[in-house]
């Protein structure tokens, strides 16, 4: 199906798209987020292929989300998935972090809300490892499987 929406990637790898803005019709930016405690920061958690952020490239599952339109996050992550919600069209400029991976640095990101897909997503090496987790929690809970033998989550 058609997203009316012409993308390209220009030498920087950063996507470069015209897409009608469609007020009142929530769009995507493709990207989840994970927090480990209140005070934590946000980090990305996945990315849904085909949609902004895996198209532009640069986002990486683990980068930190610093700021939204250029102000900083509020560390609640349910207000910062509220502060991500927006119309198709609708730029965002996130600003993030790379502390702990390779290359190192500060970054910004500037994506355009797509439609959402009209099929689920794809399963990603993430929710694959949450059913694993959950198979293990439960042969755990049978008594098949030690506290050890649980994966890291």
């Amino acid at each position: 199906p058609s997203l009316g929406a012409d993308y390209r990637h220009d030498d920087r790898r950063r996507v470069v798209g015209s897409q009608q803005h469609m007020h009142g019709v929530p769009g995507t930016l493709g990207l989840g987020f994970k927090q480990s405690g209140t005070s934590s920061p946000i980090r990305v958690a996945g990315l849904q292929e085909g949609l902004p952020a895996a198209l532009d490239g640069r986002i990486r599952v683990g980068d930190v989300l610093t700021k939204i339109n250029h102000h900083p996050i509020p560390y609640d992550l349910h207000s910062v998935v509220q502060k991500l919600q927006g119309d198709i069209g609708e730029s965002v400029r996130l600003t993030l972090d790379r502390p702990d991976l390779s290359p190192a640095g500060m970054y910004d990101v500037t994506l355009v809300r797509m439609p959402f897909p009209d099929k689920p997503p794809q399963e990603t090496a993430l929710s694959r490892a949450q059913a694993a987790a959950q198979r293990a929690r439960e042969e755990k809970d049978k008594g098949n499987l030690c506290r050890m033998c649980l994966p890291i989550m």
